[in-house]
């Protein structure tokens, strides 16, 4: 071999010592980059739960807000019909009449049956929204698992490549 053939390959294996020995580092930070991403990731997985008990208090204090109002407008309700039933048995000039009191069930029934539609919507959009906040933190619990799996995949590889061949590291070679 001439001794510019010798040269190159020694310039060859010094190249590869070094770029192996580079790209170890770089394995070496980008694997510990990965592990605070996936700390990260914990930290929040952690804190979703907080998350959706607010979210689901949120729901459940707007439903108690609807269904106080409803309960003063069936309340106000009850009193007007009460109200034009006095006045019509006033009016009669008699202590009840059988106009004024078919009247006022006539009116109680559909009061009655008002105030339970709307409370059985309200309690249908309760539903919906816890429903709706158990969907969004089963599906960002489930992306944030999946995100962590895939970010330790990728940690383990740039483990595999921080342990790499290269030759001024390797078992029983100094």
């Amino acid at each position: 071999m001439d001794p510019f053939t010798i040269a190159m390959l020694g310039l060859s294996a010094y190249q590869a010592f070094a770029g192996q020995k580079a790209e170890k580092k770089q394995a070496g930070i980008q694997s510990n980059y990965l592990g605070q991403q996936i700390k990260g990731i914990d930290t929040a997985l952690g804190k979703l739960g907080g998350v959706k008990d607010s979210q689901e208090q949120v729901a459940k204090t707007q439903y108690d807000i609807g269904q106080e109002r409803l309960n003063i407008g069936q309340s106000q309700n009850q009193e007007k019909i009460s109200s034009q039933y006095g006045q019509a048995v006033q009016q009669s000039g008699l202590s009840t009449t059988a106009g004024a009191e078919e009247y006022k069930q006539r009116a109680d029934k559909q009061s009655e049956n008002q105030f339970s539609f709307q409370s059985e919507d309200l309690m249908a959009n309760l539903g919906q929204s816890l429903a709706g906040v158990e969907e969004w933190y089963t599906g960002e619990q489930d992306r944030l698992k999946s995100e962590k799996m895939s970010l330790k995949y990728q940690r383990s590889q740039a483990q595999e490549k921080k342990k790499g061949f290269y030759f001024g590291k390797n078992p029983g070679w100094g």
